[in-house]
């Protein structure tokens, strides 16, 4: 990404996933200051949009910023409603207005919004991130069994990825599967062994869907 941002720098694109790239960096816990890393990310999709105001991937991707913050949450909503009008058939608009949804707004929205994601998305590289946000507008939804269905079918594609086992985990705790959310703790800490409440809680602004995963990582023993 830093070669692309160097060799075409007035393209709004590549800046656009440079952005992306330091929230993916938040949610797989590999970041050591997620509030400035967060900032940073906005600083750069700004730069995107004074490049290109109407590229629907940047105006997403700074909502989804603003969405995970939980600041100025009309404008992040906003603009994410920009990115839909200015691309109907970009998934990522869809896919973070329907995040957006799912941590402030109606779990109805998230299901509609996310699902429109998934079906502009039959043969996407990155389904596997797809069907993890998919599968929390379900959580907000309270469908823990389309839930659980979902982050499955995201671990069949990347059984790495942090944020989807701690959906499930949550989802199987909520659902009364113990041992199966304890196992998938187990695995969790094993990817990522620096994991604490505090540290998880840091990534973002608290949403009721970010304390039910912390509230099954505590009920579960994490500390």
């Amino acid at each position: 990404l830093d070669a692309v941002t160097e060799r075409h720098r007035r393209v709004a694109t590549p800046w656009a996933w440079m952005a992306k790239w330091h929230i993916l960096n938040i949610i797989q816990g590999r970041s050591a200051d997620a509030p400035g890393e967060f900032r940073q990310a906005i600083d750069i999709a700004d730069r995107a949009l004074d490049l290109e105001p109407h590229s629907s991937l940047a105006l997403a991707i700074k909502g989804h910023v603003q969405c995970h913050l939980g600041t100025q949450l009309d404008e992040s909503r906003q603009l994410l409603l920009q990115a839909t009008d200015a691309n109907p058939n970009d998934h990522n608009a869809w896919l973070y207005a329907g995040f957006w949804s799912t941590m402030w707004g109606d779990p109805a929205d998230a299901v509609r919004e996310s699902e429109r994601a998934l079906e502009l998305s039959p043969l996407d590289p990155q389904r596997f991130f797809i069907e993890m946000l998919v599968a929390h507008s379900y959580h907000a939804a309270d469908n823990l069994a389309k839930t659980i269905e979902l982050c499955q079918l995201s671990l069949r594609r990347n059984r790495y990825y942090l944020a989807t086992l701690r959906l499930l985990i949550t989802a199987l705790y909520e659902s009364g599967r113990t041992d199966e959310a304890r196992n998938g703790l187990n695995t969790l800490l094993t990817l990522q062994p620096g994991l604490t409440l505090a540290g998880f809680r840091s990534y973002g602004k608290g949403s009721k869907g970010r304390e039910r995963v912390a509230k099954a990582l505590e009920g579960l023993g994490l500390k």
